[in-house]
């Protein structure tokens, strides 16, 4: 009966394999790129299992990053201390979904944190402005953020036939009074 003898650089050949595949299985990640205020942030590369992404962090005064969303789908607004962006997150399942999914959400935050969901808040403010019918309306019908001008607009979509969406616009001081509330 032949014994079956690795030899040397069989044994090094594996072992160049298992560093190779334990390095390369992971997400990769991007530096961070900073944008205004400490705020920036990071790439994460997508893979077999997973989409690509963008997190949004904090630099604080020491150098050490916070991470303040892991998952955010829209421009990043900043002034001064706060950022305002879109963010996803998963949704509580339900019988359609039992694995819930991953709904798009309006978030301000005041650095170094952390994240507020402001969509409710921000879809009442413009439902009384323009006299909807909330019986009706979804708030959580968020489809948008846009910039102008110091001025924040949150798009959302409506059940209502003669307009298919609700334009709500909000300045930076208001955005600050609902992270007080």
């Amino acid at each position: 009966m032949k014994r079956c003898r690795l030899s040397f650089p069989m044994i090094r050949f594996a072992f160049f394999l298992a560093i190779l595949f334990s390095f390369g299985c992971g997400r990769q990640r991007s530096k961070f790129t900073p944008l205004k205020n400490g705020f920036g942030y990071v790439v994460i590369a997508g893979g077999i299992d997973s989409a690509p992404g963008e997190e949004l962090h904090f630099r604080g005064p020491d150098g050490r990053d916070k991470l303040i969303w892991d998952n955010v789908v829209s421009p990043i607004l900043i002034t001064n201390d706060m950022a305002i962006f879109a963010g996803e997150r998963l949704a509580k399942a339900t019988p359609d979904e039992p694995l819930g999914y991953l709904e798009r959400r309006l978030f301000a935050v005041r650095a170094p944190g952390p994240a507020v969901d402001i969509t409710t808040q921000v879809f009442w403010i413009g439902a009384r402005a323009e006299n909807l019918d909330t019986t009706r309306e979804n708030p959580n019908s968020f489809l948008e953020l846009k910039n102008k001008t110091d001025q924040i607009i949150a798009v959302f979509t409506l059940n209502d036939m003669k307009r298919a969406s609700m334009h709500v616009t909000n300045t930076w001081d208001q955005v600050a009074e609902l992270l007080h509330k």
